[in-house]
């Protein structure tokens, strides 16, 4: 706030307050596939409380970026006991408070949704805009859970349908600011997206040329970004017309038989040929209709994306991608995104499109907002279920080179509505998905379900945050609050736990 910024002809003076919002490590992937080094970010929102009733407050987000490599020069940096590898600092403001946001380390950008009428880059809706706007929201409010419209303050979010994209400012802070410079810190997006719902998440890979965008009704967007300039969305996908296709599908190979002989029988009494098609999609619609609510395995596919999850080492079209659905009777469901292609050597450039292979119903408690990872070929869910806290891990196909791990020994049990343990359901011929362990510990304790669960991961850790920490180990001096790491290695073995 101030001068040389878009506040200078605002309010100068006021009780300021920042919300430090998140810290996430991403990995820079390069083009050609190799791992050009990492980036460490940090979001905040300061926020400017009005001094007198009426006024308005005033929010400005600040996001910022330490980088081990130069960006220019790909020069890689490996710090040692004195410095830090972290030495590359970049920074981006914006007028206006997000709601959602990724960053981009290859390319060094933003990709960020703002709060409808609290965004710069907008223009100003005039009052009818401004009431319909409101009606959509509503709207969207009654299709969806309460946790779609509110964050975890129980504030309203104001969900938009535009996603901008944001340089990141290489910035010096041994040098003195300068006019220049600060206004600097507050550039115009390189572009924006729009998507055909209000936007609930969204994910970019790590080479920085697929976006994949979740939003409130359920569907998902494949984005282009490879051209920051020119993003142009390549598929639009929904949860619920995908599983209708199945099941349309899977009732067309049901009556393939019989169809063949009526029309052979038709035919034979020279009826016209587009009226046994049309009678034939009739007959298709009215057994779709037919499908008992107990009978379809997602309970709430029109329910929001509420996080998508992206292998950190690997493209979009190699490593898929995880979406997580949450309904407040249903409880979580996961979905596994992938490629039919996805295990050629260049499935990148492959022109094959995402479509769901497997999905998990999470046996979880409905009440219950879980932690995910997704590598790739491990993924980890942090929830609550009837005993206590609980790690679940699944092994995800994702390579050749583990089939037969993945294949091993055991053999597939299913209950009544066609799941796995573990609530797995595989939606293609070739299994992607099983269940092969879960965690539980006595550090595993403390957290309620409404308390904020916190996990992330890598090939051999898991790091989740805990209230029980007293209870590990034995010389009684640890502290209650703090961080439980988990070792997936076996040390006197040295080989992987799951």
């Amino acid at each position: 706030f101030g001068e040389h910024t878009p506040f200078q002809h605002r309010r100068s003076s006021g009780n300021v307050t920042g919300d430090w919002v998140g810290v996430d490590s991403h990995s820079a992937l390069s083009d050609s596939k190799s791992l050009t080094g990492t980036l460490i970010g940090a979001a905040r929102i300061l926020t400017m409380e009005p001094e007198q009733h009426g006024d308005e407050e005033l929010a400005c987000t600040e996001v910022f970026a330490w980088s081990n490599f130069d960006h220019e020069t790909g020069e890689v940096v490996v710090g040692d006991s004195n410095s830090s590898p972290y030495c590359f600092k970049h920074v981006v403001k914006v007028a206006g408070s997000f709601y959602f946001l990724d960053v981009c380390a290859n390319k060094l950008k933003v990709f960020a949704s703002f709060q409808a009428g609290s965004c710069p880059f907008e223009v100003t809706h005039d009052g009818g805009e401004a009431r319909r706007r409101a009606r959509s929201n509503r709207a969207m409010a009654e299709i969806n859970d309460n946790d779609s419209v509110v964050n975890e303050d129980g504030e309203p979010i104001r969900m938009s349908r535009t996603i901008f994209c944001l340089p990141l400012i290489k910035c010096d802070d041994s040098q003195s600011s300068t006019p220049e410079s600060i206004r600097s810190k507050f550039p115009v997006p390189d572009s924006s997206i729009k998507a055909q719902y209000p936007v609930s998440s969204f994910s970019i890979d790590p080479t920085g040329n697929i976006l994949v965008v979740g939003t409130v009704n359920g569907t998902v967007e494949i984005w282009d970004t490879s051209r920051s300039t020119d993003p142009r969305r390549t598929q639009l996908l929904s949860v619920r017309q995908s599983f209708l296709k199945r099941h349309r599908a899977m009732t067309l190979d049901e009556r393939n038989t019989s169809k063949t002989l009526e029309s052979v029988a038709k035919a034979s009494n020279n009826e016209p040929e587009d009226a046994t098609m049309r009678e034939s999609s009739i007959q298709d619609d009215i057994a779709l209709l037919a499908i008992g609510e107990e009978e379809f395995p997602h309970k709430h596919p029109t329910s929001k994306i509420s996080q998508i999850y992206l292998p950190r080492h690997l493209t979009a079209h190699k490593g898929g991608f995880v979406t997580k659905q949450r309904n407040a009777d249903n409880g979580t469901t996961l979905l596994l995104w992938q490629t039919p292609s996805m295990f050629l050597d260049d499935a990148a450039r492959s022109p094959d499109r995402f479509q769901i292979t497997a999905m998990i119903n999470a046996p979880l408690s409905a009440q219950c907002h879980p932690e995910v990872h997704y590598d790739g070929r491990r993924l980890l869910v942090f929830g609550k279920d009837h005993i206590g806290l609980i790690i679940l891990v699944y092994h995800v196909l994702g390579s050749r080179f583990d089939q037969d791990e993945f294949n091993g020994s055991d053999k597939k049990k299913h209950n009544i509505k066609g799941e796995e343990s573990g609530g797995v359901i595989n939606l293609v011929e070739e299994r992607r998905v099983k269940f092969v362990n879960r965690i539980r510990h006595a550090g595993l304790d403390g957290l309620e379900y409404f308390d904020s669960m916190l996990m992330t991961a890598n090939e051999r850790y898991i790091v989740i945050n805990t209230k029980a920490g007293h209870l590990i180990g034995c010389d009684g001096r640890n502290a209650s609050e703090g961080l439980l790491v988990i070792d997936l290695e076996d040390s006197r073995s040295g080989e992987a736990a799951v």
